[in-house]
């Protein structure tokens, strides 16, 4: 297998591109590996931690939060539901929109995975300082899609002055 052989700035952002992905399943494999033992799927443990930390979310909401499509969060939400995990309820005024909540028995779950899940975090970041926590943070945003957005309104507007 050889190696790509493209321009400097091409190998630089093609390597950091593989470096970034491969510590970020690395690191996802690592921390959601205890959700097996939970009975939960990562989208469940999703689902249910943004409800428990944000409260009330439509389905809509829930995932553009935990990135992903209406037709994933369905199918999660039921089996959630079947659980007994989560009630979903329908609007008075606008029949479609659809508001998730955490039982009594969805909240006691999450409180207790999540507890586990955030050592097993905190133990998995330990390998970076404070700062470099802090760092690796900034950095992420930067990739992220709303800051590139704000980031290109911000950089037109100062063009003009």
């Amino acid at each position: 297998m050889g190696t790509f052989r493209g321009t400097q700035s091409e190998r630089l952002a093609l390597g950091a591109f593989v470096t970034l992905v491969r510590a970020s399943e690395q690191c996802v494999e690592r921390t959601h590996n205890h959700l097996g033992h939970e009975e939960l799927s990562f989208s469940e443990f999703a689902v249910l931690e943004a409800l428990y930390h944000l409260g009330n979310l439509t389905q809509i909401q829930i995932g553009d939060r935990i990135l992903r499509s209406r037709g994933s969060i369905t199918m999660t939400i039921d089996k959630l539901e079947k659980r007994k995990f989560v009630i979903r309820n329908r609007g008075t005024e606008d029949r479609r929109c659809i508001t998730v909540k955490l039982t009594p028995k969805g909240n006691e779950i999450i409180s207790s995975v999540f507890q586990k899940h955030l050592k097993i975090l905190v133990k998995e970041m330990s390998v970076l300082t404070s700062n470099e926590q802090q760092q690796l943070r900034a950095i992420c945003k930067k990739l992220t899609k709303d800051y590139n957005r704000d980031h290109d309104n911000d950089s037109s507007k100062n063009k003009g002055a």
